[in-house]
Parts: structure tokens; sequence; C-alpha cells
């Protein structure tokens, strides 16, 4: 068996390669993060391979080792994502001195690796594709969150132009809204557009839901709004509408390719009522490898949803909020996936009841759930197979 020990960084590795015994075939050797360093690897690589298998560790720092596994994936080498706290605490149990370089990174990791490859598992196919809807996850919530401040200034925006369609219409935040001020523009402009024009451009936006009747009354309410009729205004919901469905159609395409990959490798997890593509996205992609997980509770720890526990001397608090440590992409998309299920699983719903009738606030009961669901999660993954309601 060959062990190869990478220490990744943004422009170039640390490398060392050794055998099963832990004797070094490679001193520590540098290679940039180009096709020229990769083909140097390999080359050092194969020189000592023959027909022992190779094993490849290296941390999980960031992205920028993606293209190195990938490639390494390709040649059928086994490669290992080890978390930077193991490797750290094997250093310095090798040695007192506080040394730490690159190289010594290397050697650590390949030495972890070497000992403890029999227990950990090892990066697949699979694996790409988590980490690539961890990619698209986090990128979809960047984008949702963005959008949501051109939402805030569009409500801000029609709260002093035409504060009186809040109450006319069932949703600000609505096609119909937005073409409406775009194509139309403000109160006075609506006031003075001709009703069959008015009628024809809302029952489009609306796809067949916005009648005649309902045009009239809306010009009617913009003759008499009290709105600002600044011209100027029409500039900013232009430039906001647009921001606003430029981020939809970014959304909709990572939407799209989160889809697909959910639909090929990770059904399962969609079984659960509440778990939608977005939620059941985050939770595979944040949770990764569930074998790096000894139990349920160690999950749901990960999650920051276990209560932090705080005691001094003598005292010790009763009522421990939840710690919120770990992941919050994931603690987030659980968090989701709880409001809904308490509304679609007989099982869920009766738990919720149960501790909102022994005194529990609802936040507090969703917090209960959310650690039962966290569990459920965590025994699909181990096993994969649909969700089924334990009656």
């Amino acid at each position: 068996m060959i062990f190869v020990g990478i220490d990744i960084a943004s422009s170039k590795h640390d490398c060392v390669i050794t055998d099963q015994h832990g004797k070094v075939l490679e001193e520590p050797f540098t290679i940039k993060n180009d096709y020229l360093g990769f083909a140097t690897l390999y080359q050092k690589i194969e020189k000592h391979k023959g027909n022992h298998q190779v094993y490849v560790g290296l941390e999980s720092t960031g992205h920028y080792g993606n293209n190195l596994i990938s490639h390494m994936v390709e040649r059928e080498y086994l490669v290992y994502v080890v978390n930077p706290l193991l490797t750290s605490i094997a250093r310095k149990s090798t040695s007192v001195r506080k040394t730490k370089t690159d190289k010594t990174d290397s050697k650590a990791i390949c030495t972890f690796l070497r000992t403890h490859f029999s227990t950990l598992t090892p990066y697949t196919l699979k694996s790409y594709h988590t980490l690539k809807l961890k990619s698209l996850s986090r990128l979809r919530l960047n984008l949702v969150k963005q959008q949501s401040l051109f939402k805030v200034e569009f409500t801000r925006l029609v709260s002093i132009t035409f504060p009186e369609l809040a109450g006319f219409t069932t949703s600000i935040h609505s096609r119909t809204n937005y073409t409406l001020f775009t194509e139309i523009g403000l109160p006075s402009d609506i006031s003075g557009t001709r009703i069959d024009r008015l009628t024809n451009i809302l029952n489009l936006a609306s796809k067949g839901h916005f009648s005649l009747e309902k045009a009239q009354q809306l010009k009617e309410l913009a003759r008499n709004s009290i709105g600002t009729r600044d011209e100027y205004y029409k500039i900013q919901f232009q430039t906001t509408i647009s921001s606003i469905r430029h981020f939809n159609e970014q959304i909709k395409l990572i939407d799209k390719e989160i889809k697909q990959i959910m639909d090929e490798y990770f059904t399962y997890i969609m079984t659960i009522p509440g778990v939608s593509y977005t939620t059941g996205s985050a939770i595979i992609s944040e949770i990764s490898d569930i074998s790096t997980f000894k139990s349920a509770d160690s999950l749901v720890a990960y999650a920051g949803l276990d209560p932090s526990v705080y005691e001094s001397g003598e005292y010790s608090a009763n009522n421990n909020k939840m710690s919120k440590r770990g992941s919050k992409y994931l603690r987030n998309a659980i968090w989701t996936s709880a409001t809904i299920i308490i509304h679609n699983d007989p099982v869920f719903s009766e738990y919720y009841l149960r501790k909102v009738k022994a005194g529990k606030h609802h936040s507090n009961a969703l917090g209960h759930v959310s650690k039962k669901l966290t569990r459920v999660i965590y025994s699909l993954m181990k096993s994969p197979r649909p969700f089924i309601t334990q009656y």
C-alpha cells in the first residue's frame, strides 16, 4: 500500500509519500496548483505504486483541493478528506514541540491516514455530487438573501407611491404588481390608462386571474391615492424589479440543477414530509459523510440543536437554550423542515402537540421536533431508504 499526505493551499500543495510501514518513499515536496504540478505528483506516485493500492489523504480546507480530488478519483486512487481537527491531534501527539509547517502538516495527514484508513470512508462520485450540492445550496441561499434586499426596497417604494395597494392585493410581491409598475407606472399613470389596456396587461401577467371589475377597482384606487407623484420613482421601480426578476432566473437555474442531482442520488431524503429539494439538498450536503458521526446525538450537536449547558459552582441553569453551534445551514434546513412536518405527518404532529400541552411554547416545542427529525435523518442516511411513519 502507498500512502500520500497532501497539505492543501490556494496556489501550491505540500506532499509526502510513505509505504504501509511508515517508511518515507518521497520526502516532503511542493507542487503548484496547476497541470504541471499535478503531473509531478502523479509521476512520483506511479514510481512507487507497482501493484499497490494508493491511498491519498488531504484535509477538508475549502474548495482549493476540489480539482486535485477530482483528478485523483479519476485515476482510481482512494481519496480521503480528513477533518483538520483530527490531523492536528495526530500531529501534537507525535511531538511535544510546537512545530507546524506545511511539510509537517503533510506528514501528519499521511500518518493519520496510514493508521486510520480502515475506519474512514473514501471520496466517491457520490461525494462529488454532495460537494456540488453544497456549493449550489449555499449559492442559492446567498442569492435569495440578495433578492430579499430588493424586495424590501420594492415594498418601501410601494408604501411611498401607492400605499393603498397593500390592502388591495393579497401579496405585494407578485408578477402582476411587478408588471403594473414596469409597464404602467405610478398611480397617476394607472388612473390615466384606458381600462381595456389596463385589464389586458394585468390579466396576461396574472394568467387570467385579473378581471375587468378588478381593474376598475384598481383604477379608482389609484385615482384617489395619497402616494407621491414624483416621476423619479419610476426609475427606482424599474431597476428594483429588474433585479428581483434577475435573481429569480438565477435561482431557477440553480433549482433545476439541484433537482437533477437529488432525483438521481438522494430521493430517499425527500420522502420525509416537509423536506423539499431546497432543504433536502442543504441537509445532504452539510452532513456529507454520515459515517463521520458516531451517533444521532452527535449529528444533533453538529446541527447546533442540542441544549447549551451552563453550570458554575452550585448553580445549574434549568432552561438551557439551543447551542446554535455547528452548521447554521444544516440547522436552518432542519428547522424549516420541522415547521412543515408537524402539519404533514401524524407522528410528528402528535409529538409537537404533546410538547405544547406540557407547557412548551411553540419555538421550544419545534426545537424538540427538530431534534427528533435529525435522528430520523441520521437513520435514513446510515441506511438509505424511504421514510415510513412509525405509528
